[in-house]
């Protein structure tokens, strides 16, 4: 029987840029796939078509740097969810 996974989004905020690619090699080492996920809008060709440019949103910006998005899917076992709870709290106790 054939059926479609559901991946949802489970962000997690990190307070710079460099803590959120810190988390992600550290996940990344552990076999656990996190990317961060928000391109701006106004980033991208279209937002420079009406005239926006990086800096217009700083608050924006600041938030749209710190997420990741984790894994978490409707069938992902409590060892997965656990391993990495286990391996982000390893992270930021170090």
């Amino acid at each position: 029987m054939e059926y479609w996974k559901n991946n949802m989004m489970l962000p997690v905020s990190r307070p710079s840029l460099k803590q959120r690619q810190q988390l992600i090699d550290h996940l990344k080492q552990k076999n656990i796939n996190s990317v961060f996920h928000y391109i701006l809008l106004h980033n991208l060709e279209m937002g420079g078509k009406f005239g926006y440019k990086n800096g217009d949103f700083p608050i924006t910006e600041q938030i749209s740097n710190s997420l990741i998005r984790l894994p978490f899917y409707n069938d992902i076992s409590e060892k997965d969810l656990n391993t990495i709870l286990d391996e982000i709290k390893c992270y930021t106790l170090e």
